[in-house]
Protein backbone atom coordinates (compact mmCIF):
# COMPACT_ATOMS: atom_id res chain seq x y z
CA UNK A 1 0.00 0.00 0.00
CA UNK A 2 1.34 3.31 -0.83
CA UNK A 3 2.61 5.99 2.00
CA UNK A 4 0.25 8.82 1.82
CA UNK A 5 3.29 11.00 2.93
CA UNK A 6 7.13 10.13 2.16
CA UNK A 7 10.17 12.43 3.39
CA UNK A 8 12.24 13.62 0.56
CA UNK A 9 15.23 15.38 2.29
CA UNK A 10 17.52 12.22 1.24
CA UNK A 11 16.85 12.60 -2.25
CA UNK A 12 17.13 16.03 -2.88
CA UNK A 13 19.90 18.84 -2.87
CA UNK A 14 18.48 21.34 -0.06
CA UNK A 15 21.77 22.93 0.65
CA UNK A 16 20.77 26.42 -0.02
CA UNK A 17 17.66 26.26 1.81
CA UNK A 18 18.58 29.15 4.65
CA UNK A 19 19.95 31.52 1.89
CA UNK A 20 16.61 30.50 -0.03
CA UNK A 21 14.17 31.58 2.96
CA UNK A 22 16.25 34.94 3.79
CA UNK A 23 16.16 35.91 0.13
CA UNK A 24 12.35 35.18 0.18
CA UNK A 25 11.89 36.89 3.36
CA UNK A 26 13.88 39.96 2.01
CA UNK A 27 12.20 40.37 -1.46
CA UNK A 28 8.74 39.05 -0.59
CA UNK A 29 7.32 42.13 0.11
CA UNK A 30 8.74 44.15 -2.89
CA UNK A 31 6.23 41.52 -4.87
CA UNK A 32 2.90 42.63 -3.35
CA UNK A 33 1.05 43.46 -6.18
CA UNK A 34 1.88 39.69 -7.16
CA UNK A 35 0.24 37.77 -4.04
CA UNK A 36 -3.29 36.14 -4.12
CA UNK A 37 -5.10 34.50 -1.61
CA UNK A 38 -4.83 30.81 -1.12
CA UNK A 39 -7.93 29.40 -0.75
CA UNK A 40 -7.87 25.53 -0.39
CA UNK A 41 -11.74 25.45 -1.16
CA UNK A 42 -12.38 23.23 1.88
CA UNK A 43 -16.24 21.67 2.89
CA UNK A 44 -14.96 20.57 6.41
CA UNK A 45 -16.24 21.57 9.34
CA UNK A 46 -15.48 23.08 12.98
CA UNK A 47 -16.73 21.41 15.93
CA UNK A 48 -20.45 23.12 15.66
CA UNK A 49 -20.90 22.52 11.58
CA UNK A 50 -19.69 25.49 10.51
CA UNK A 51 -17.48 25.33 7.06
CA UNK A 52 -13.89 26.16 7.76
CA UNK A 53 -12.44 29.26 6.53
CA UNK A 54 -8.42 29.45 4.91
CA UNK A 55 -6.83 31.74 7.26
CA UNK A 56 -6.90 35.58 5.97
CA UNK A 57 -3.26 36.06 6.37
CA UNK A 58 -2.32 33.35 4.44
CA UNK A 59 -1.31 34.17 1.01
CA UNK A 60 0.22 32.62 -2.08
CA UNK A 61 2.80 33.51 -5.15
CA UNK A 62 3.03 31.75 -7.97
CA UNK A 63 6.29 31.49 -10.05
CA UNK A 64 4.82 29.93 -13.11
CA UNK A 65 1.67 30.77 -14.98
CA UNK A 66 -0.32 29.44 -17.46
CA UNK A 67 0.36 30.23 -21.45
CA UNK A 68 -2.86 31.67 -22.46
CA UNK A 69 -2.49 31.12 -26.33
CA UNK A 70 -2.63 27.72 -25.66
CA UNK A 71 -5.14 27.10 -23.38
CA UNK A 72 -9.11 26.29 -24.49
CA UNK A 73 -11.51 28.61 -22.86
CA UNK A 74 -13.39 25.29 -21.75
CA UNK A 75 -10.89 23.79 -20.11
CA UNK A 76 -10.94 23.17 -16.54
CA UNK A 77 -7.84 24.67 -15.61
CA UNK A 78 -6.85 22.83 -12.52
CA UNK A 79 -6.41 19.83 -14.68
CA UNK A 80 -3.43 21.39 -16.14
CA UNK A 81 -1.47 21.73 -13.08
CA UNK A 82 0.98 19.11 -14.00
CA UNK A 83 1.23 19.41 -17.85
CA UNK A 84 4.36 21.39 -18.39
CA UNK A 85 3.31 22.32 -21.93
CA UNK A 86 1.13 24.75 -20.55
CA UNK A 87 3.27 26.53 -18.23
CA UNK A 88 5.79 29.12 -18.64
CA UNK A 89 8.02 31.16 -15.60
CA UNK A 90 6.70 34.18 -14.48
CA UNK A 91 10.20 36.12 -14.92
CA UNK A 92 8.77 39.11 -12.54
CA UNK A 93 9.06 36.74 -9.93
CA UNK A 94 11.70 34.27 -11.13
CA UNK A 95 14.58 37.57 -11.50
CA UNK A 96 13.60 38.17 -8.12
CA UNK A 97 14.16 35.01 -6.71
CA UNK A 98 17.36 33.33 -8.13
CA UNK A 99 18.58 31.41 -4.94
CA UNK A 100 14.83 29.62 -5.30
CA UNK A 101 15.03 29.47 -8.59
CA UNK A 102 18.00 27.93 -8.79
CA UNK A 103 17.35 25.53 -6.35
CA UNK A 104 13.93 24.43 -8.17
CA UNK A 105 16.01 23.39 -11.29
CA UNK A 106 18.06 20.95 -9.16
CA UNK A 107 14.79 18.95 -8.39
CA UNK A 108 14.32 15.59 -9.92
CA UNK A 109 11.49 16.78 -12.95
CA UNK A 110 11.57 15.83 -16.25
CA UNK A 111 9.61 18.72 -16.74
CA UNK A 112 8.02 21.50 -13.98
CA UNK A 113 4.02 22.87 -14.49
CA UNK A 114 2.68 25.08 -11.96
CA UNK A 115 4.99 26.67 -8.91
CA UNK A 116 3.89 28.40 -6.15
CA UNK A 117 4.62 29.54 -2.40
CA UNK A 118 2.32 29.69 0.16
CA UNK A 119 3.49 32.48 3.13
CA UNK A 120 1.92 33.90 6.57
CA UNK A 121 3.29 37.38 6.25
CA UNK A 122 2.13 38.30 9.79
CA UNK A 123 3.75 36.85 12.84
CA UNK A 124 0.73 35.34 13.97
CA UNK A 125 0.43 33.09 16.74
CA UNK A 126 -1.34 30.23 15.23
CA UNK A 127 -3.48 26.96 17.19
CA UNK A 128 -1.92 23.80 18.32
CA UNK A 129 -4.94 22.46 16.62
CA UNK A 130 -4.48 20.38 13.24
CA UNK A 131 -7.83 22.19 11.89
CA UNK A 132 -8.97 25.61 11.63
CA UNK A 133 -10.69 26.67 14.92
CA UNK A 134 -13.93 28.81 15.58
CA UNK A 135 -11.72 32.13 15.37
CA UNK A 136 -10.00 31.41 11.67
CA UNK A 137 -6.56 30.30 13.04
CA UNK A 138 -5.40 27.21 10.89
CA UNK A 139 -5.71 26.60 6.55
CA UNK A 140 -8.97 24.36 6.31
CA UNK A 141 -7.85 20.92 6.07
CA UNK A 142 -8.66 20.12 2.32
CA UNK A 143 -8.09 17.14 -0.15
CA UNK A 144 -7.07 18.38 -3.77
CA UNK A 145 -9.24 16.00 -6.12
CA UNK A 146 -11.08 12.72 -5.87
CA UNK A 147 -9.67 10.80 -9.17
CA UNK A 148 -8.16 7.33 -8.05
CA UNK A 149 -5.94 7.80 -11.89
CA UNK A 150 -4.91 11.11 -11.19
CA UNK A 151 -1.63 10.65 -8.86
CA UNK A 152 0.09 14.31 -8.58
CA UNK A 153 4.05 13.95 -8.89
CA UNK A 154 5.43 17.20 -6.40
CA UNK A 155 7.24 18.30 -4.23
CA UNK A 156 6.61 19.92 -1.31
CA UNK A 157 9.08 21.94 0.65
CA UNK A 158 9.37 24.33 3.79
CA UNK A 159 11.56 26.66 4.21
CA UNK A 160 12.26 26.52 7.77
CA UNK A 161 10.55 24.05 10.76
CA UNK A 162 8.04 27.60 11.61
CA UNK A 163 5.86 25.34 9.14
CA UNK A 164 4.98 21.72 8.94
CA UNK A 165 2.28 19.87 6.96
CA UNK A 166 0.00 16.77 7.75
CA UNK A 167 -1.88 14.32 5.82
CA UNK A 168 -4.73 12.65 8.12
CA UNK A 169 -5.02 8.85 8.45
CA UNK A 170 -6.92 6.83 10.58
CA UNK A 171 -8.57 9.95 12.07
CA UNK A 172 -4.68 11.26 13.14
CA UNK A 173 -2.15 13.91 11.63
CA UNK A 174 1.06 12.47 10.18
CA UNK A 175 3.71 15.05 10.19
CA UNK A 176 6.08 15.78 7.79
CA UNK A 177 9.87 15.05 9.98
CA UNK A 178 12.54 16.46 7.62
CA UNK A 179 12.05 20.20 4.86
CA UNK A 180 10.52 18.17 2.14
CA UNK A 181 8.14 15.53 1.04
CA UNK A 182 5.59 13.89 -1.36
CA UNK A 183 2.09 13.59 0.10
CA UNK A 184 -0.91 12.41 -1.94
CA UNK A 185 -3.20 15.02 -2.49
CA UNK A 186 -6.14 12.67 -2.73
CA UNK A 187 -6.00 12.61 1.10
CA UNK A 188 -6.77 15.22 3.41
CA UNK A 189 -4.25 17.55 4.31
CA UNK A 190 -3.26 20.49 5.73
CA UNK A 191 -0.50 23.27 7.54
CA UNK A 192 0.27 24.68 10.33
CA UNK A 193 2.98 27.52 11.13
CA UNK A 194 3.88 29.41 14.51
CA UNK A 195 4.47 32.58 12.44
CA UNK A 196 6.22 33.09 9.50
CA UNK A 197 6.20 30.34 7.96
CA UNK A 198 6.77 29.56 4.26
CA UNK A 199 6.50 26.76 1.26
CA UNK A 200 6.99 25.70 -2.02
CA UNK A 201 4.98 23.70 -3.94
CA UNK A 202 6.44 22.12 -7.29
CA UNK A 203 4.02 20.07 -9.82
CA UNK A 204 5.35 18.32 -13.04
CA UNK A 205 6.64 14.76 -14.08
CA UNK A 206 9.11 13.60 -12.04
CA UNK A 207 11.99 11.48 -13.86
CA UNK A 208 11.75 8.18 -14.27
CA UNK A 209 14.41 7.23 -12.05
CA UNK A 210 13.13 9.22 -9.41
CA UNK A 211 9.23 8.16 -10.03
CA UNK A 212 11.39 4.62 -9.29
CA UNK A 213 12.30 5.30 -6.07
CA UNK A 214 9.19 6.58 -4.89
CA UNK A 215 6.53 4.75 -6.10
CA UNK A 216 7.96 1.34 -7.20
CA UNK A 217 10.35 0.26 -10.43
CA UNK A 218 8.31 0.35 -13.65
CA UNK A 219 6.04 3.34 -12.45
CA UNK A 220 4.01 5.15 -14.71
CA UNK A 221 3.39 9.25 -14.85
CA UNK A 222 -0.42 8.53 -13.42
CA UNK A 223 -1.88 12.37 -14.99
CA UNK A 224 -4.86 13.23 -17.02
CA UNK A 225 -5.51 12.94 -21.00
CA UNK A 226 -6.11 16.53 -22.79
CA UNK A 227 -9.55 14.89 -23.74
CA UNK A 228 -10.70 14.87 -19.65
CA UNK A 229 -9.54 19.04 -19.37
CA UNK A 230 -12.93 20.48 -20.35
CA UNK A 231 -15.16 17.79 -17.92
CA UNK A 232 -16.45 19.27 -14.91
CA UNK A 233 -14.86 18.15 -11.56
CA UNK A 234 -16.59 16.27 -9.38
CA UNK A 235 -17.68 16.73 -5.88
CA UNK A 236 -14.78 15.88 -3.87
CA UNK A 237 -15.48 17.11 -0.82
Amino acid sequence: MMKGLIELDEYLDLSDLDSVNKEFEEVIGSLRDHWRMFYSDTRETDEDGNLLKDNPNVHMISLSKLDEDLVNDNWDRYFLLDNSKYWINDTNITEKLPNLTKMISKLPFENTARIFAVFTRNQLRFSKRPILTKNGNEIANHRDHPYDKWRHEMIWIRFSNAKKIFIMENNKPNYIKGSSCWFDSRKIHGTETNGYGVSLRVDGEFTSEFRDKLFGQGSKWMTLNEKDYDNYRKVWH
